[in-house]
């Protein structure tokens, strides 16, 4: 069984990064942006919001951005953008929490 990856932390601080992937000579790293901040879609407001970006690193390292995720404590990701033209962009319209009494 091998390492375990860090998907997320709440402690980390906007701009740290780790590897997430690397195979052949590629890597996949994500990077936080942005913590404890709030996103509003559809005029809800999620917070606390970490937002993360992965980027993918070829030989010679040339890093582009894949992937912007905005995830939300206790509902998961609310936005996700992905990188491409154009640019997609993907966000939470519901969402229905049963926490128990």
């Amino acid at each position: 069984m091998g390492a375990l990856t860090r998907i997320l932390s709440e402690t980390l601080p906007p701009g740290c990064s780790w590897l997430i992937a690397s195979w052949g000579g590629n890597q996949t790293c994500r990077k936080i942006i942005a913590a404890a901040t709030t996103v509003i879609i559809g005029g809800q407001n999620y917070y606390p919001t970490i937002v993360a970006e992965e980027y993918m690193s070829q030989a010679p390292p040339v890093y582009t951005r894949k992937v912007r995720r905005f995830y939300t404590r206790h509902t998961g990701i609310v936005r996700e953008e992905i990188n491409g033209s154009p640019l997609i962009v993907k966000e939470l319209s519901a969402y229905f929490v049963n926490f128990p009494p």
